[in-house]
């Protein structure tokens, strides 16, 4: 018996994920979908690696195990931003997996190399595939015996045609039923969902393309996929390393080190002590506290970005300038962590003045604040020890951060902060937001019935009613592949509120 050989295997299986793609996500909402597809992937993955004989380099085993957090957290959480942010991880995550499924470390790429390894992933991705595909026609091309059956399925096709014809006829004539189906073909009227079929068609050969390529490129970095230095191969890196002097990094690091020192110094004379707000006029304090929040965010980040930066590009050739550099970079890190806790000090304060209003992204900067502290911890720890690891901390802060984010459950803190602050003294604050919020919500709103009065109350029955239309009028939302445990248990409570009375 004739062994199919593995490419075609790897083609077959590539269509059959694409086809899985269209059945799971075409006119569907996200939901499961998305966890059942990273699980095919990854079964594809592993399974025809045997037959490949390539095995996933052991030490990169760990890039699993958030894919399958952030698409879990597609089925539990409802969050738009969420959704999008898990979505981009989940790419992220298995292009990352791509690359280094048979070879190299990831934990050596530094920051610059990130972007190259999604571009030439992407790349091997759109091209590998065509190749394979090209081998196996010129194949069939050139061994004509191969198509003799298909040939012969033409051939029968033809023949059929009279047979089917007369036997349509004589069942169209028997059931009326038959007949209007038979009737609608004959008025071509299946070419008015032509344009969704092609659609379709396109989209099972684009992911089967491009699953293909993925799995062609992935098994494919086996040997030399490291330099001799011991850094991952990525080609396409600019190198500027050793363009700056020790001097001239230095005194960019000093001439920063003394703003931020006098920076910090007005933080712990005015802010810190209290005395801005004892000194300045209360709405010129509101100003003061909520103008500088956003920019030390930003002043921090670039912070970091400057280090690196002038440690990619100096040229420190010895031990002494190695620790003036370090020294210098360290005491910025310092004092990037009084820039962290002057914008925490300001988000605190800004949201207990009056009429503040809790949005999500208040605790995604919440938590960005803390990882990106933490960020600067590793900076600092990395700086004296390997320079070269800290891009895996800073690809770990990412997931952290985004980890934390999930796990928090905005949409539910939001509305608990709204309801709780301003139900008796702004009643319609409370509520005039709630239509942003996803059904991550829709425990607190639901509880909040039994514990609120009046107009506030009111508002709430007729956001939840408004939600229940939307939701029985979805009709996307009865496909299994839509199912997300969020709007799930959001439906049951709006189902039972209905049964008894409470909304319409």
């Amino acid at each position: 018996m004739q062994r199919i050989k593995p490419s075609v295997v790897i083609l077959v299986v590539a269509l059959g994920l694409g086809w899985c793609a269209d059945f799971l996500f075409y006119d569907k909402n996200i939901g499961v979908s998305v966890l059942i597809f990273v699980l095919l992937v990854l079964a594809a993955l592993f399974g025809l690696s045997r037959l490949e004989k390539v095995k996933l380099a052991p030490r990169n085993w760990w890039l699993i195990i958030p894919l399958l957090f952030f698409s879990t957290m597609l089925l539990v959480r409802a969050n738009a931003t969420l959704t999008f942010f898990n979505l981009v991880a989940i790419f992220a995550l298995l292009g990352l997996l791509i690359f280094f499924y048979a070879a190299g470390r990831i934990e050596r790429l530094t920051l610059l190399d990130y972007p190259v390894v999604f571009a030439v992933t992407t790349k091997q991705m759109l091209t590998q595939a065509a190749p394979l595909v090209t081998a196996e026609l010129q194949i069939a091309l050139t061994q004509r015996a191969r198509l003799r059956p298909l040939l012969r399925v033409v051939r029968g096709l033809v023949f059929a045609v009279p047979v089917l014809a007369v036997f349509t006829v004589l069942l169209a004539s028997a059931d009326t039923v038959f007949a209007k189906y038979v009737g609608d073909v004959a008025q071509m009227k299946f070419f008015n969902s032509l344009p969704d079929t092609i659609f379709q068609i396109l989209l099972v050969l684009a992911v089967g393309w491009l699953t293909a390529g993925s799995l062609v490129f992935s098994y494919s970095r086996q040997q030399g996929s490291e330099s001799g230095n011991g850094r991952t191969a990525v080609p396409g890196i600019l190198s500027l390393h050793g363009r700056v002097g020790f001097v001239e990094a230095a005194t960019i690091l000093f001439l920063v080190d003394l703003l931020f020192v006098f920076f910090a110094w007005i933080q712990f004379t005015y802010l810190f002590t209290g005395k801005a707000a004892r000194t300045m006029n209360y709405e010129v304090y509101r100003d003061y506290v909520r103008t500088g929040f956003g920019q030390l965010l930003v002043a921090a980040a670039l912070t970091m970005f400057l280090i690196l930066g002038l440690h990619w590009m100096s040229k420190l050739a010895t031990p002494r300038e190695k620790l003036g550099f370090n020294l210098l970079s360290t005491l910025m890190i310092g004092l990037a962590f009084v820039m962290l806790l002057s914008a925490f000090e300001r988000a605190v304060t800004w949201e207990n003045v009056q009429f503040y209003i809790n949005t999500d992204t208040r605790l995604y900067i919440r938590a960005f604040m803390v990882w990106l502290a933490l960020t600067f911890l590793w900076l600092g720890i990395t700086l004296w020890r390997k320079p070269e690891r800290f891009a895996i901390g800073f690809l770990i802060a990412i997931l952290g951060w985004l980890v934390t984010v999930n796990v928090m459950n905005p949409d539910e803190d939001v509305a608990r902060y709204n309801l709780t602050h301003y139900q008796q003294s702004e009643p319609d604050l409370s509520t005039r937001y709630l239509y942003l919020l996803s059904d991550d919500a829709l425990p607190v709103l639901v509880d909040s019935l039994t514990k609120t009065t009046g107009a506030v109350q009111t508002n709430i029955r007729h956001e939840l009613s408004y939600r229940l239309f939307v939701m029985e009028n979805d009709p996307r939302r009865q496909n299994w592949q839509s199912f997300n445990v969020a709007h799930a248990q959001a439906y049951d409570m709006l189902e039972r509120l209905k049964a008894t009375g409470q909304i319409q």
